[in-house]
C-alpha cells in the first residue's frame, strides 16, 4: 500500500515511470526499513554474535529515525508553537495509530479476553491504549525488551488487563529457538510421562528437529497449529467457534 500510494502520487505530480518507481521504492525504504548495507544502522552491522541479539530491531530503529526527523523538520519549519500542529499530526499518524492498531491486531489474534466486570471497561481500555504506545516506544531502543519486561511486571502488580503481560525478555527468535531445542528432551519426556505440557513438548520437539535438519522455518510454521491442537486434545482450551479454531491454528495460542 505504501509503494502504490507513493507511486500514484508521483505519477499525478508529473513524474516519469522510472522516477515514480524510484520514489515509491524510496517511500518503502524510509517507512518499512531495508537490509541494504547503506540503510543498516551501526548497531546492526556488528559481528554475527551481536546481530543475534538485534534481529528485527531494524524496523523499529528506522521508525524512530523517521519520527525524529519529522519532528525536527516540524520544529525547524515553524518553531515550537507553529510546528506543534504538524508534530501532533506526525505523532498521531506515524506513532500512535500504528502502535494501537498493531496491538489491537495482536490482541484479536491471541484471543485475549478483558475482564468481565463492565465497571472497569474504561480502565482496561486505558491500559491498552497507553500500554501499546509504551511497548512500541521501548522497542525503538536498544535493550528495550528489558524495559518492556519491567513495565509488564508493573502491569501485573497494578492489575492491568489479562493477557497484557510480557515478562520474559525475548531478545531474538534465534535465542528462543536455542532455548526450545535445549529444553526439548526434558519437555518431551515429561509429556510422555504425563507430567508436562503436550503443547510445550510439541513446540520444543519441532524446534529441535528444525535446528538439526536446517528447516526451522518449516517446523516453526508447523509448531503453531500443532501446539494449539495439542492444547485442545489435552483439554487445556475449548474452542468456542470455527473462528476461534481458525485463530488458534493461525497464531498457535489458546484463548486467554
Amino acid at each position: 500500500m505504501t509503494w502504490a500510494g507513493a507511486y500514484d502520487a508521483a505519477v499525478e505530480a508529473g513524474a516519469t515511470e522510472a522516477e515514480a518507481v524510484r520514489r515509491a521504492d524510496g517511500a518503502v525504504r524510509q517507512t518499512q526499513g531495508s537490509f541494504a548495507p547503506e540503510d543498516v544502522s551501526n548497531i546492526e552491522s556488528r559481528t554475527p554474535f551481536i546481530r543475534l541479539f538485534t534481529m528485527y530491531y531494524g524496523y523499529f530503529n528506522m521508525q524512530a529515525n523517521l519520527l525524529g526527523t519529522e519532528f525536527a523538520n516540524a520544529m525547524h519549519a515553524g518553531g515550537l508553537m507553529r510546528g506543534a500542529g504538524r508534530a501532533l499530526y506526525v505523532f498521531t499518524l506515524g506513532f500512535m495509530l500504528p502502535a494501537v492498531l498493531g496491538e489491537a491486531i495482536l490482541t484479536a489474534v491471541r484471543g485475549e479476553d478483558w475482564r468481565d466486570d463492565d465497571e472497569w471497561w474504561l480502565d482496561d481500555l486505558m491500559w491498552f491504549f497507553f500500554g501499546a504506545q509504551y511497548r512500541t516506544a521501548a522497542a525503538m531502543l536498544p535493550g528495550g525488551a528489558v524495559a518492556r519486561s519491567v513495565f509488564s511486571v508493573y502491569e501485573r502488580l497494578a492489575g492491568g488487563p489479562a493477557g497484557a503481560y510480557e515478562e520474559r525478555i525475548t531478545l531474538s527468535p534465534a535465542i528462543r529457538t536455542i532455548e526450545e531445542t535445549v529444553r526439548a528432551p526434558a519437555s518431551v519426556y515429561k509429556a510422555i510421562a504425563g507430567e508436562g505440557s503436550a503443547k510445550r513438548a510439541v513446540r520444543d520437539g519441532l524446534s529441535a528437529v528444525g535446528v538439526v535438519t536446517g528447516h526451522s522455518a518449516v517446523t516453526g510454521a508447523i509448531a503453531r497449529p500443532a501446539g494449539y491442537v495439542a492444547d485442545v486434545l489435552e483439554g487445556e482450551t475449548e474452542p468456542e467457534s470455527a473462528l476461534d479454531v481458525a485463530r488458534g491454528l493461525a497464531s498457535g495460542q489458546s484463548r486467554r
